[in-house]
């Protein structure tokens, strides 16, 4: 069975996920601490396998599918109404507490009705409640 790779490009962190069919077979999470190595270090930890297809979302996603040659990117709205959708098929309303911003994204029908981001500050978002905490 084909192995798969996924790569969440935030801000504040990278989340790597490694898949054989619909199977997790490693994942990662880590500070980013810069893309070039953060990448680097993400990859280490997972199993060395034969990946054959590679996609990418967040807000980094165009350096590290250039960086990694990912055949695949998509928006973070995107991903998290279709994953959303897998795990919890009646899902309607989605929220996402970035590092940078906020995002709120509304399902009907199985397909996305809406969204609102904040962009503007920082309130209400990952690195404030970072702050915050410690």
């Amino acid at each position: 069975m084909r192995h798969y790779l996924g790569i969440d490009v935030g801000s504040v962190s990278l989340k790597f996920v490694l898949l054989r069919g619909d199977e997790l077979v490693g994942k990662a999470y880590l500070k980013n601490q810069g893309l070039i190595a953060t990448v680097q270090n993400g990859l280490r930890q997972l199993p060395k396998v034969k990946v054959s297809g590679v996609g990418v979302t967040g807000s980094g996603k165009e350096f590290v599918k250039a960086l990694v040659g990912a055949d695949y990117t998509n928006t973070e709205i995107m991903a998290h109404v279709v994953a959303s959708l897998k795990e919890y098929p009646g899902v309607r309303t989605i929220l996402d507490i970035g590092g940078e911003d906020s995002k709120l994204m509304l399902v009907k029908d199985a397909l996305l009705a809406g969204f609102q981001m904040n962009r503007d500050c920082g309130g209400g978002t990952g690195s404030m409640i970072e702050t915050i905490a410690a």
